[in-house]
């Protein structure tokens, strides 16, 4: 349908002004194995793509392309990729048309082919004029099937977003409304969901320029319906709405709180949010406000031969919480599997409930990067008749205050106000009221105190009800201008059902110094007293003492040395005997002699009873033995060492600009281990035209 479109298009006498035409493809080899000749792993992939890009007139384009791509796995088959896509826009100075298509078909050895076809209509206001609102309309429609006679997969989806938008003297205001409906003939499901937003907002100076102003009010009202026709005691999944997606990195993953990732819940399961390196311990989190959770759909990108060979080696822990920032761990490395056909993790998480989830990464694929798109969960549900039916409704309000006045031209003071209340009728309904107030004295370089005071209250209705509420005061001082101090002391008190449960109080000095120009020096020191306020005991002592040192020591030697020491008792005996005392000290120094050879060296050794055992070694070094315009060489060798392990690994890297049409790389390594050797070799050859 739309390639009938597309040439229907094309076949118009319409003048063209110009046009882009591209033809480019690329052929893939990959041989990854062990000595032992297990688990060896061919592939052989090849690409094509071609593009044309009219410029019909002054206000028309069309953008059509096609991807073809077939990948051929020893152990798993091949795997077929095409994709025609058109793309046609009219704008002027009134509106924007825009009219797209999309078919990708894919054909696998193990499972069946699958066709994904969609289209897009949209107009939207491009006026610039005073008073005048913008406007906007988009509806669409997508079709996914396969071929079997008896369908396995046969779903559509269609749906519309309305949006409007004014401003106007400080005023900004903001509509829109969603509406999607999902048919699914092979589970013989209906899902509708409705979402109306919005925004109004007011911001003003005051005082001349002195004052500032800020207040902004925002709705959301969704609704989602499910129902299925199934037999008695047959199970259905049924999808979620998920208030937060959250995702970083945090290697103590029982405390702390994550950043938002809003992408990971945007529904675009094509476009990457968030990606897990190897050795990083990524968190994964979203907001299910106690719902049940059975079951988590984690989308990647679609992963190559090697990576899907891997992608079995990711493993993650289940972590619950109430407030966003403590943390308990539930499950250790749940029931997971690798779905390449519909590229996801699936995730069985055993009906948990929480405000908060999360996965926290505890192994990784050795020599892959995963990216990550979406993540979905969904409540397993049993009939107990012919048909499931469920609905969802979420209303939120979300008020956000902010005032800021400077009374001097060396002090402000500033107060925020957020106030959130969200009502579900499956879930936690919660009310959470956060205010801030700061005050800031820039008396002189030598003295430039901050008094902040924070409070948040949350209402639960199915949960405790918690406060918490911290008081902070830091003086930084600058006396030169290579030197800068900062001391911090801060109390927090935590809250529950109106009862103190806890407080905390934390000192910290951090001193940053430049003690030559080629000589950098961090120090910083943070003790800690935690306090049992049911018991009435003190519960805890901690402190941290970290030292860096940056050296410049020729233009191609730098050198950086960190020493960390922490415990948890401040008592001179604990901190030379516990058992749980200890630091490490790291030195790396990188050498680059020429444009053509570098180094790098990293060693630790630890120390105290903590960190006794701690020893590693690192050498890096890299050669490169062809270095022209066109093509450039590289070899290296690399050699790790600790206590559990030895490794030594070869590796080179190849790119050769055969022509102006022609590339050519290749990277190769081969690693030795104390259990087994390994290596692998890729290479690609990519044309353009």
């Amino acid at each position: 349908m739309f390639l009938a479109l597309q040439c229907g298009l094309l076949s118009q006498p319409l003048p063209v002004l110009a046009s882009l035409v591209g033809l480019d493809a690329s052929w893939r080899i990959s041989e990854t194995g062990q000595d032992s000749g297990l688990d060896n792993i061919s592939s052989f992939g090849q690409r094509y793509h071609a593009q044309w890009n009219p410029r019909v007139t002054q206000a028309i384009s069309l953008d059509t392309n096609m991807n073809y791509s077939r990948t051929w796995t020893s152990g798993t088959g091949v795997h077929e990729t095409l994709s025609p896509t058109a793309n046609f826009l009219v704008r002027n100075d009134l509106f924007q048309a825009e009219l797209s298509g999309l078919v990708n078909q894919t054909t696998n050895t193990e499972s069946q082919k699958q066709t994904d076809q969609t289209w897009e209509a949209s107009l939207s206001s491009t006026w610039q004029y005073d008073w005048w609102p913008t406007l906007s309309i988009t509806f669409g429609q997508n079709w996914l099937s396969d071929d079997e006679t008896v369908h396995l997969v046969d779903n559509d989806r269609v749906w519309t977003e309305l949006t409007a938008g004014w401003g106007r003297n400080g005023f900004d205001s903001y509509y829109s409304y969603y509406q999607q409906e999902r048919n699914d003939s092979v589970e013989h499901s209906t899902y509708n969901e409705k979402k109306h937003f919005g925004r109004l907002e007011y911001q003003r100076m005051l005082f001349n320029d002195r004052g500032q102003f800020a207040i902004s009010q925002q709705i959301t009202q969704s609704t989602t319906d499910f129902s299925a026709a199934v037999s008695a005691g047959q199970t259905v999944n049924i999808s979620l709405t998920l208030s937060q997606g959250l995702a970083g990195v945090d290697d103590t993953p029982g405390d702390g709180s994550l950043p938002a990732n809003p992408g990971l819940i945007d529904g675009n399961i094509n476009t990457t949010s968030f990606t897990i390196l190897p050795g990083e311990v990524a968190n994964l989190g979203l907001g299910t406000d106690y719902q049940r959770v059975d079951l988590l759909h984690v989308y990647t990108t679609e992963l190559d031969a090697t990576t899907v060979a891997q992608a079995s080696d990711l493993r993650w822990d289940l972590y619950t919480s109430d407030d966003g920032t403590t943390w308990q761990r539930v499950l250790i490395n749940p029931t997971t599997s690798y779905n390449q056909t519909e590229n996801r993790y699936e995730v069985e998480t055993g009906g948990v409930q929480a405000i908060y989830i999360k996965l926290v990464v505890t192994a990784w694929p050795a020599f892959a990067n995963i990216p990550i798109t979406e993540i979905h969960a969904f409540r397993t549900v049993t009939s107990t008749g012919n048909e499931v039916v469920d609905s969802q409704r979420q209303t939120k309000y979300l008020t956000d205050l902010n005032f800021r006045f400077d009374p001097t031209s060396d002090t402000r003071l500033t107060y925020s106000l957020v106030w959130d209340n969200s009502d579900f009728n499956i879930g936690n309904d919660r009310t959470r009221l956060f205010q801030s107030a700061s005050f800031s004295w820039q008396y002189s370089k030598y003295f430039t105190p901050t008094l902040t005071i924070n409070n948040t209250d949350t209402i639960n209705s199915e949960t405790i009800d918690t406060t918490t509420r911290s008081y902070g005061l830091n003086i930084r001082s600058a006396p030169l201008e290579t030197l800068d101090t900062s001391l911090s002391i801060t109390r927090n008190e935590n809250y529950q059902e109106g009862s103190r449960l806890s407080s905390n109080h934390t000192i910290t000095l951090l001193t940053s110094a430049i003690l030559y120009p080629d000589l950098e020096s961090t120090l910083d020191i943070n003790l800690s007293f935690n306090k049992n306020e049911e018991a009435g005991t003190s519960t805890e002592e901690n402190f941290s003492v970290r030292w860096s040192l940056t050296a410049r020591l020729r233009s191609t030697l730098t050198a950086d040395l960190v020493a960390d020491y922490s415990g948890d008792s401040l008592s001179w005996t604990d901190v030379t005997d516990n058992t749980a005392s200890g630091g490490k000290a790291t030195l790396n120094i990188n050498w680059r002699p020429s444009d053509l050879v570098s180094f790098q060296i990293n060693g630790a050794q630890g120390y105290g009873n903590q960190e006794t055992d701690s020893q590693s070694l690192l050498f890096d070094s890299k050669f490169s033995l062809v270095r022209t315009r066109k093509t450039q060489v590289t070899v290296g060798y690399r050699t790790s060492w600790n206590q559990e392990d030895t490794q030594h690994s070869f590796n080179s890297n190849l790119s050769w600009n055969i022509s102006r049409y022609l590339t050519l790389q290749s990277i190769a390594y081969y690693r030795l281990t104390d259990e087994e050797n390994s290596w692998a070799v890729n290479a690609r050859l990519t044309a353009r035209f």
